[in-house]
């Protein structure tokens, strides 16, 4: 099987029905959104390194803790569990919580998959989307690759102490309040 490369995939995206491009854009507008709300307020800052809940009902950060070695462990097990590219995406999702996990080093993949450099993990997960989550992978030109996973997230969201903020009336106005 032949393995896409990011030329590859921007054509393929271009090439894309409408309806998934428009879906793509969303999700890697939020993406940068994300990345862009992460930095202070100095020019010459660099992205937070902290990872992030964002809460799309809400539109803004709701949680940061730390970017442990953990979670890039956690973020390897993610990939390791892609069953297959993301085919339909609601282009406005109305609930659920993307997690932003930056990869400082830049994480190297090599599966069935994906032969990239990821710079930025993004986890999306909503209640109906639990036990089957869509990870959206940034390499280094910032090129957005999304894929179901098969795996569930229950567990992960469980441990960090996040399955709270798939509820917006439990969300805490102090973004680094747990």
């Amino acid at each position: 099987m032949r393995m896409p490369s990011s030329h590859s995939y921007c054509h393929t995206f271009r090439r894309a029905p409408r309806k998934y491009r428009t879906a793509l854009s969303f999700i890697l507008t939020i993406a940068v959104l994300l990345a862009a709300s992460s930095t202070s307020n100095s020019v010459t800052a660099a992205p937070s390194q902290e990872a992030q809940v964002f809460d799309i009902k809400l539109g803004k950060i709701v949680h940061t803790f730390p970017n442990t070695p953990e979670l890039r462990l956690e973020v390897e097990k993610w990939i390791g569990s892609i069953e297959g590219l993301v085919a339909a995406v609601n282009p406005e999702p109305l609930e659920g919580v993307i997690i932003r996990i930056p990869l400082n080093p830049v994480l190297q993949i090599n599966n069935e998959w994906l032969r990239n450099r990821a710079v930025q993990a993004f986890l999306f997960v909503s209640h109906s989307t639990v036990d089957k989550p869509a990870l959206l992978l940034l390499d280094e030109q910032e090129q957005p690759m999304v894929y179901r996973l098969k795996m569930s997230a229950g567990p992960f969201l469980d441990q960090y102490g996040l399955r709270r903020y798939l509820d917006s009336g439990m969300v805490s106005n102090n973004p680094t309040n747990m």
